[in-house]
This record gives C-alpha cells, sequence and structure tokens, in this order.
C-alpha cells in the first residue's frame, strides 16, 4: 500500500481522505454489492452485458498479437476489446491472471471505485495548485467526485466513467513547474487510449494546446514539440496497436453525429438530476451531452459572480496565459453543440461539407466533448472563491455547495443505486431452456445467427450461452465493426441458404425468412431442422450424431 501512495505520488493523510470520499459516493449511488467479484447480475443491461461479455470471452482466449484481439467473438466480425467498451487498461491485467479467476469474473465495480477514487485524487491536485489549505483542498474536492456527467455514466457506459483522465490532462496543463512533463503527459496519453478513444481525443486535445501554450511563452522550444510528438506518434501508435485498435479498418466511422450532441441549455437542464431545477425539453439524443453542472456548483458560481468586480481583472492575465486552451475550450464547445444546433426544443441547422461530416461521425457522440469545459467551469468556480472570499467563508460556502450538491443530485444517482440493487438480484435471462442446448457443445465449436449484424435481437442470450458452453459466435455488439465483414458474411450465409450446405462445426440460429428459404435445400438424413425456444435452428449433421439429442432425430425425420 505505502509503495502505491508514493508511486501516485499522494501524502498518507491525503490517502485515507480520498479512501473516506470514495467509499462514502461509492456506497451512496452504487451500494458495496457490486464490488464482489462474483456478481455479475448487475451487468444485465445492455451496455453493461456489451462489455461484460466482451471480457469473458477475452478472458478465454489464448493470447495473441495483438494483445487485445477477441476472435472467439464475433468470428468474421470479431475485432478487439476495444470495440467492446470492455477497459483494455483493466482488461490486459486482470487476464493475465486468468487461471486464477472464477469462470463469472468481473471487475467493473473495481472499476467504478477507482474512478471515483482517482477523480477525487485529482480534484484534490488541482486545487491545490491555488492553495494550501488541507480543507479546502479536501472539500474542493468532494465537488470533482459528485459531478454528475461522471456518476450519470455508471448507469449507462461504465468505460465512460473514468473522467479523472480529463482531470488528470487539466492538471499536468495548468501545473507551471512539473517535473518529468513529458513523461507523464505520455503516461497519460497511453492510460487514456486504454480506457476509451473519446478520453485519449480529449487527452490529446489539451496535450496539443498546452505546448502551443507553452511555447508561445517560451517555456519550451520547437524542437522539444518535434520530439514530443514523435515520441507520443511511437508510443501511442505501439499501444493502439497493441490494443486492438486498427482492428476495424475503415469501420471506425459511424453515423449520427448532430444526433449526440449537446444542448446549449444543457450545463443548467437537470434532466431528472435535480429536485430544485426542472428538465428542460431538448432533442432526443441529448442525453449524450448530459453535462449538468448540480445546483451545488451553480451555488458556487452565482456566489463568484457576486464578486465579478473583484475578478473580472483577472481575466485578461488569464487570456494571456491560457489562451491556447481558451481556444480548445471554445472549439470543443463548437463541437460538442455540432452542426445541429439545440437550443431547447429547437434545432438551428448548419450546412456541413459531407467529407467533415464523414470525419466528425468518428466521435459521432459530440456532446461528451464539453466534459473538459464543464471541470474547468467547477474549477473556477472553487478559485473564484477561494480568491475573493476570507478563509472561512470560502469552507462555509463549498462545503454548503458539497450538501446542496449531494442532497440535490441524489434525485438522479438514487436511481442508479436502486438500479444496481435490484439487478443484483435477478438472475441473467437467457432463451435457452431446453435440454437440445445442453447436446450442442458435443458436436458443434461454434453457434451462428443468420443474417449476420451487430447488436441483433437476441445477441445477449446467444452470445452468454455461447461462452459458458466454450463456443464462438459472431452474435455480438461493438462499438465498431470491421467494414464490410458484415455484408461479406450475409453473402456467405445467403449462399449456404440457397444450396443447404451448412459448415459442420456450426449451429446455425436465424430469422424466420432465412428459416424459410434454407429448409427446401436441407438434407433432412443428415440436418436438423427445427424451431426450439422460439429461435429456428439448423443443426448441420446432428442426425448422425452418436450424442445429440435421439428424440429431436425422430421428430426431424
Amino acid at each position: 500500500m505505502n509503495k502505491f501512495i508514493q508511486v501516485l505520488p499522494i501524502k498518507k493523510n491525503n490517502f485515507i481522505k480520498i479512501i473516506i470520499i470514495t467509499c462514502f459516493i461509492y456506497y451512496s449511488v452504487l451500494g458495496f454489492s457490486i464490488l464482489d467479484s462474483e456478481n455479475f447480475s448487475w451487468l444485465q443491461e445492455e451496455d453493461f452485458a456489451h462489455a461484460y461479455i466482451g471480457w469473458l470471452f477475452f478472458k478465454g482466449t489464448p493470447w495473441t498479437m495483438p494483445l487485445g484481439m477477441n476472435p472467439d467473438y464475433g468470428l468474421e466480425l470479431a475485432s478487439s476489446i476495444i470495440y467492446t467498451d470492455s477497459i483494455p487498461l483493466f482488461a490486459l491485467v486482470f487476464k493475465a491472471f486468468s487461471p486464477l479467476l472464477s469462470s463469472d469474473f468481473q471487475y467493473f465495480g473495481y472499476w467504478l471505485f477507482f474512478c471515483i477514487f482517482m477523480q477525487t485524487l485529482f480534484g484534490m491536485k488541482l486545487i491545490g495548485l491555488f492553495t494550501t489549505n488541507n480543507k479546502i483542498i479536501f472539500l474542493g474536492s468532494i465537488l470533482f467526485a459528485l459531478s454528475p456527467p461522471m456518476i450519470w455514466r455508471m448507469q449507462v457506459h461504465l468505460t465512460l466513467a473514468g473522467h479523472f483522465l480529463i482531470l488528470a490532462a487539466i492538471y499536468l496543463a495548468l501545473q507551471p513547474g512539473l517535473k518529468n512533463r513529458s513523461l507523464k503527459w505520455l503516461i497519460l496519453l497511453n492510460t487514456s487510449i486504454l480506457v476509451h478513444a473519446y478520453f485519449f481525443a480529449m487527452v490529446l486535445a489539451i496535450w496539443l494546446a498546452d505546448l502551443a501554450g507553452k511555447f508561445t511563452m517560451h517555456s519550451i522550444r520547437f524542437k522539444y514539440i518535434i520530439i514530443s510528438l514523435l515520441i507520443t506518434i511511437f508510443s501511442v501508435g505501439i499501444t493502439a496497436w497493441l490494443s486492438g485498435y486498427f482492428s476495424v479498418g475503415t469501420g471506425i466511422g459511424a453515423h449520427g453525429f448532430g444526433y449526440w450532441r449537446m444542448n446549449v441549455f444543457s450545463i443548467v437542464d437537470s434532466d431528472g438530476w435535480s429536485y430544485i431545477l426542472k428538465d428542460i425539453p431538448g432533442g432526443a439524443g441529448d442525453y449524450e451531452g448530459f453535462n449538468f453542472l448540480g445546483t451545488g456548483i451553480i451555488f458556487m458560481i452565482l456566489a463568484g459572480l457576486i464578486k465579478i468586480n473583484y475578478w473580472k481583472s483577472y481575466i485578461p492575465k488569464i487570456l494571456k496565459r491560457f489562451w491556447s486552451l481558451l481556444i480548445l475550450f471554445f472549439l470543443l464547445t463548437i463541437f460538442a453543440l455540432s452542426h445541429n444546433v439545440g437550443i431547447g426544443s429547437y434545432d438551428i441547422n448548419i450546412e456541413v461539407n459531407d467529407h467533415l461530416l464523414k470525419l466528425a461521425n468518428i466521435f459521432r457522440s459530440s456532446g461528451r466533448f464539453f466534459w473538459p469545459i464543464h471541470y474547468m467551469l467547477v474549477l473556477f468556480s472553487i478559485f473564484v472563491i477561494l480568491k475573493y472570499y476570507p478563509k472561512n467563508i470560502t469552507v462555509i460556502l463549498i462545503l454548503l455547495a458539497i450538501i446542496i450538491q449531494y442532497l440535490d443530485t441524489s434525485s438522479g444517482w438514487l436511481k442508479i443505486r436502486e438500479m444496481h440493487e435490484i439487478s443484483s438480484q435477478e438472475k441473467w435471462e437467457i432463451r435457452m431452456k431446453d435440454s437440445f442446448w445442453e447436446d450442442v457443445p458435443k458436436r458443434y465449436s461454434k453457434i451462428r445467427y443468420i443474417p449476420a449484424g451487430n447488436q441483433l435481437e437476441h445477441w445477449k442470450s446467444i452470445a452468454y450461452y455461447a461462452i459458458k458452453k466454450n463456443l464462438s459466435t459472431d452474435s455480438i455488439y461493438m462499438a465498431r465493426v470491421k467494414s464490410g465483414a458484415i455484408s461479406e458474411s450475409n453473402s456467405k450465409a445467403s449462399e449456404m441458404l440457397e444450396s443447404g450446405k451448412f459448415e459442420n462445426d456450426s449451429i446455425y440460429l436465424m430469422d424466420k425468412n432465412s428459416f424459410e428459404k434454407a429448409i427446401p435445400n436441407v438434407n433432412p438424413t443428415k440436418d436438423l431442422s427445427v424451431i426450439i425456444d422460439g429461435f429456428h435452428v439448423i443443426a448441420p449433421g446432428w442426425i448422425e450424431c452418436l450424442e445429440c439429442n435421439t428424440d429431436l432425430k425422430k421428430a426431424s425425420s
């Protein structure tokens, strides 16, 4: 433990404080039951299951090169754990210990604890840039740990709870005299790409803005920038390759930019996360741009605005010193709003070049890119209070803000707690009830679905059944799929349906239309065609299988 404290580094007293804050917020928002690595029931929700099932397949797959590849999950559609949002930073570590882990082991409860811990830590470090008052540092860090956008992600996208990466980037950019700055940026950039591409993009943008700002302030030389860029490109490129980022080729693009945006009113739109402030009607995809500050932070900002006559003279100094970061934050805000600007329930659509739109769709959920600005607003509200109020009043104001933030945002996070408590008591439901499914692994090594696709109906039941029976499958849910892979699989499937020649190592589940096309071409003396538990099944060679269900053979013949 002492070594861990020294590596970060954290003072022992601060470490204890961070643990206390983390445990308090974690228990309030999530409860402790999900820290049980054997408790996977709470991971039934689609996006949670997407990450968990991806991890289970990865855990059971022999090491490959690149390390993050996950070939049994997807077959021809397979890629890597990057695209199942299984948090490679944790997945790669825990896979090394897979022989010691249970078949149902999950680390996602640990990940969320780690996120709150690190969020609190970097909250302390940021506030520590402006004061040495331990009370203010301790209390201020709680406001970062109570961030609604971070906690909101704990009910939808577990990977995207890693907001501490953004705080770490802001800390490195604001820290004037940091030792080993280049190395720390390099570690942060490589860590962020092992969590999620969106975090990497934000951290990278902040780093580049920091380089530009420090170059104009003559803090660094142009030669230093070139060397840093080359080392970073090489290092991050290797990390990205090893974790499997390049496994989908040109399939990295998608659709939805302008739909999953941030609304103009996002920072004050509670979206159900406040008893005081009501929801402001907006677009259907505006939830991706959820950036509600919380009434506690809004209270802090209003308290700071009272002192505007004192701190407005400080603005020119901020503009001069942090011009590059301010320009970046402006550009990130524009990107977050997208070309389809939402002002409440009204939309203003701006024409965008098709090539630019295609490029923007790589990060289609643009509303997330306001997160750095969100945290700068939190930090600035604390800074103004700290700078222009007496210390005892500052402590009182921050304490009031914490109480308001905690109690009022409970309107949102209590639902997360309830959701996890209920789901932790429920077993995963899969549709494979018939004894037939117990015989399938005796004959087949793969379970396929026709037509092939991403996140099709019943993907979770099929994929979970597959992993429990040590089968490979193309029934998947991935963030991105290799370009052309689905159409190629369906073209091959179409030929099999017409010829009746199926692969002997695979059992096929299919929709009704595909099943009806296949039936006339199936060889009834060898292949089984049957509807079981609502699934339309073609089982090549089942009739010839000595260990397989005899009753079904008779029914088929």
